[in-house]
């Protein structure tokens, strides 16, 4: 197996559960309070059967997480680690199946 200068294994395309296939950024910055707050919009397809979508977010505070496929808007449920988002998708995402998500958040002291 590969591994990373740290001895970390390396992540291939076959690790991988999902192609982020577009990330939009709507950003507030707050100079000020050293702060910025946004909206990360994202798009992606499923590499291979998902129920779960795991993004970095070290010291994000995530507000809310939102599935907006198709136009409409549901709330999903998600687990911020304070390093890692898990965002459950609600229902298993076939394989080839498309998802767009907003993430609503604020990062302090960045």
């Amino acid at each position: 197996a590969l591994v990373s200068a740290d001895d970390t294994p390396l992540r291939t395309t076959a690790d991988r559960l999902v192609d982020i296939r577009h990330i939009r950024l709507d950003v507030d910055v707050d100079l000020e309070q050293q702060s910025l707050s946004g909206r990360a919009t994202i798009d992606f397809t499923a590499l291979q059967p998902v129920r779960q979508l795991h993004l970095d977010a070290v010291d994000h505070d995530v507000r809310s997480v939102t599935d907006t496929t198709g136009g409409e808007s549901s709330s999903l449920t998600f687990e911020n680690t304070g390093t890692e988002l898990i965002i459950d998708l609600g229902l298993k995402l076939a394989k080839g199946g498309d998802r767009r998500i907003a993430i609503d958040y604020q990062v302090t002291h960045p």
